[in-house]
């Protein structure tokens, strides 16, 4: 299924369409990735809106959507993708560098407020 989760409407798609076929969620995979790969001097705020709401905003509301989901299972587990750029510096890599930095700080703070649920979050950086 394809959806734009930088958007409301993007992320609600998905999660309405897991509901209607299965009643619930086990696992999500958050691993959207998009970015405006230029050097930080000359990035636009369009493109830092873009790549934020993409990278690391679709983490934290897609959670708030999957966490009922999740809650009719008794838990579940969800994975999100990072990457090194979020720890060392890349070339022409400021704004997802810095997106991926904010996604793996969601991820901790989610895994803490969801670990009394029995939801499980980590984050992978291949």
């Amino acid at each position: 299924m394809k959806a734009n989760v930088g958007t409301d409407d993007g992320l609600d798609h998905p999660i309405s369409e897991v509901e209607k076929h299965f009643g619930a969620l086990d696992i999500m995979i958050c691993n959207a990735a998009s970015g405006y790969n230029r050097p930080a001097l000359q990035q636009k705020p369009r493109g830092w809106d873009w790549t934020i709401n993409i990278n690391a905003r679709s983490l934290l509301f897609a959670n708030q959507r999957a966490d009922p989901l999740m809650g009719k299972r008794g838990g579940g587990a969800i994975v999100s993708i990072s990457t090194p750029g979020s720890f060392r510096v890349l070339p022409d890599y400021v704004v997802v560098g810095a997106s991926k930095a904010a996604l793996k700080a969601l991820t901790r703070y989610l895994a803490v407020e969801l670990a009394e649920k029995n939801i499980i979050v980590n984050a992978v950086s291949p």
